[in-house]
């Protein structure tokens, strides 16, 4: 199944809002995914001290093996605040309930996205929605740059961008029908 970014922003409240009542963690790691656009595999991996107080996410990716460094915006920075004010700097930001001081694990993570999805009535939703979702956002609220959003996701085309984050036809028809000259 290929799973889609979120393109209502009253679904992604209504995300935002079930998770927060489900576990907050898991309303946490949805927030770090959609403002941060971080892979769920850099999300689990996240210790406290990694965003508690800080303006930036400096880390390896796991899947690539390469350094990023992603600002905190002033949204997730106040919701990272509240989260972390009385953890341990050592604990994994989303941390299981299973062993002293694991991350919880990324099926864990499909299966409450799922859960919500399900219980919303959102299709093609998993973990990749959450990367997804804040790349078509990001691309959406910087008026269509593609080469931030490229940048960002770490793509070397613009044409894998566009199809990554759902750019549909029907998104390139209207912007073709709106334009204008006089």
């Amino acid at each position: 199944m290929k799973v889609e970014p979120i393109r209502d922003k009253q679904v992604i409240r209504e995300c935002m809002e079930y998770l927060k009542c489900k576990d907050e963690k898991y309303y946490v790691m949805f927030c770090i995914g959609i403002f941060t656009a971080l892979r769920i595999s850099d999300i689990t991996n996240l210790k406290v001290r990694d965003v508690y107080c800080r303006n930036r996410i400096s880390i390896k990716q796991k899947k690539t093996k390469k350094y990023i460094d992603i600002p905190i915006n002033n949204e997730l920075k106040k919701i990272l605040k509240d989260y972390c004010k009385d953890k341990p700097g050592h604990w994994y930001l989303i941390k299981s309930r299973v062993g002293h001081n694991k991350p919880v694990t990324t099926t864990m993570c499909y299966k409450v996205l799922k859960e919500m999805a399900d219980y919303l009535n959102i299709d093609r939703v998993g973990c990749h929605t959450m990367r997804k979702t804040g790349a078509y956002h990001m691309y959406k609220q910087s008026k269509n740059n593609i080469g931030t959003v490229m940048k960002i996701l770490g793509h070397k085309d613009p044409s894998i961008t566009l199809m990554y984050i759902g750019i549909t036809t029907e998104d390139v028809d209207n912007t073709v029908r709106k334009l204008k000259y006089w």
